[in-house]
């Protein structure tokens, strides 16, 4: 059976008569359904079902050997995987053959059994016993920590106090994670702002209250972008900022004027080896026209970086590694003091049109999609880990950007859209009712916490319990058999 995070937290809400509840916070819903998970994990781990089994072999090397044990006879201290959460058996190599290894009691710890045996110390397995000298490979089984469950936040419609005509011309949207008053703590829940640009005014848009605030007026305003209280747009060929508390009307000031038209433009956090580290805000702005310049300035105009010739459609850094898209829609790592010349790294997919990031994935748009993916790197950030689509509804024709951990895009109705970058956890376990348990499981959470009347709910989870525990196994209870090998020159009396 599978299901995801997202459709157990809105059954959940439905179980619970809470669809329009506004005091259930995100975090409430995320550390909910993660609690809840956890205890069916160790349900199923109790059950003695191996469906989460992960097995490694691990060759037994001089490195392991505990050095406190030479002279008595060999003992070794041999790591285990880091996610090992329980384990499920371990076995050694001895005669040629996989043996069951035993775990020995504390009482045995300074003998020496004629068998290897092992006992947990610290993250390692102690093993002790036998002709562990000779000790080839141990072959484990185990449980690994239940996974991470991740959960979107809801999307929230913005510009809506706006006319038809007026949200198809919304552009350039950002969700600032600022909330009223400047308190980040004001509201467990709360929305925060947006900004975003409506061909006549840069807006402020309170998601709680539902006000919208002025914040500058212009013509021909583009590329609007919000970090950190500060404002960057470009305006008749020129880059200018305004400092913002998102409340009041604001003066711009001008950054630069470049030589060249600049058609796109970017906050960059200048944590690369090959990038000036001492600025005040500490960030700098990238602009590019889109085909043969690019620069790089400070907040006060300075440049710092200048790239003729090549094309690039954005720029960003992650891990101190700079990296673009190019015009020909390809994905580039630097690794030099230059950005003239970049790695491909492979995208199968598509070209790529738009990229911004969060400092941990890149967030792309692909050509001839509608279509926001999450990508990762692998560790060498050399080709593309996992690829995870965010959104499947955006119009291609506005520009669209990432911003506090949410994507702000439009789309293909006019519908101005904030949405979470949080993936949408897939649960897998071979058992209907498990994802039925969670819900009720969470129902029971948020209905505490509304101190509401609990007893349908958890008569109802009770008996679901029952008919879990009940049908647990998913071999139709076949018998386990005992196998006697006394005849046998392995002398194994119960295999």
């Amino acid at each position: 059976m599978t299901t995801t995070a997202s459709e157990r937290i809105t059954r959940a809400l439905g179980i619970a008569d809470l669809v329009n509840a506004t005091n259930i916070s995100y975090n409430d819903k995320v550390n909910s359904i993660n609690e809840s998970y956890k205890d069916l994990y160790n349900l199923i781990l109790d059950s003695d079902d191996d469906y989460y089994v992960t097995e490694v072999v691990i060759p037994i090397i001089p490195a392991y050997l505990n050095p406190n044990s030479i002279g008595q006879y060999y003992e070794y201290n041999v790591p285990m995987p880091s996610d090992v959460m329980r384990l499920r058996y371990v076995d050694y190599t001895g005669m040629g053959n996989w043996e069951p290894m035993d775990k020995y009691p504390l009482s045995m710890k300074d003998y020496n059994p004629s068998v290897p045996m092992y006992r947990w110390r610290n993250g390692n397995l102690n093993i002790i016993g036998g002709s562990t000298q000779q000790l080839g490979s141990i072959r484990v089984g185990y449980y690994p920590e239940p996974q991470v469950i991740s959960v979107p936040d809801s999307g929230i419609m913005v510009a809506q106090n706006l006319t038809s005509a007026q949200q198809l011309a919304v552009s350039y949207p950002v969700f600032t994670n600022v909330y009223s008053g400047g308190n980040i703590n004001q509201a467990n829940g709360s929305l925060g702002k947006v900004v975003y640009y409506n061909s006549t005014s840069i807006v402020s848009e309170d998601e709680d209250l539902g006000t919208t605030t002025v914040l500058y007026t212009g013509v021909g305003i583009t590329q609007v972008k919000y970090y950190q209280g500060w404002i960057f747009y470009v305006q008749a060929g020129s880059i200018f900022k305004l400092r913002t508390d998102l409340n009041s009307v604001s003066i711009p000031t001008l950054v630069v004027t470049p030589a060249f038209t600049p058609t796109l433009i970017n906050v960059i956090i200048p944590n690369a080896a090959n990038l000036p580290g001492f600025f005040n805000p500490p960030f700098l702005i990238w602009a590019s026209d889109g085909t043969t310049n690019s620069n790089i300035y400070d907040i006060n105009g300075g440049v710092v970086s200048t790239t003729t010739g090549v094309a690039y459609r954005s720029f960003f850094i992650i891990d101190g590694i700079a990296l673009a898209t190019n015009a020909a829609g390809q994905l580039l790592k630097f690794t030099g003091t230059t950005f003239t010349t970049g790695t491909v790294i492979p995208y199968s997919l598509g070209l790529i049109l738009s990229a911004y990031t969060d400092g941990v994935a890149i967030y792309c748009s692909v050509a001839n999609t509608t279509q926001i993916h999450k990508l990762l790197l692998n560790t060498a950030q050399t080709a593309i880990a996992s690829d995870y689509t965010i959104a499947n509804n955006i119009n291609p024709l506005v520009s669209w950007v990432v911003s506090n951990n949410r994507a702000a895009y439009q789309e293909l109705d006019g519908t101005s859209m904030i949405i979470s970058l949080a993936q949408d956890t897939t649960i897998t376990y071979p058992n209907n009712i498990v994802p039925e348990l969670l819900s009720y499981q969470c129902a029971l959470d948020f209905i505490a916490k509304q101190h509401g009347d609990s007893s349908q709910v958890s008569t109802r989870f009770s008996s679901l319990f029952q008919r879990y525990k009940d049908s647990l196994r998913r071999d139709d209870y076949q018998v386990e058999r005992i196998k006697n090998d006394y005849p046998t020159s392995n002398y194994n009396y119960f295999r």
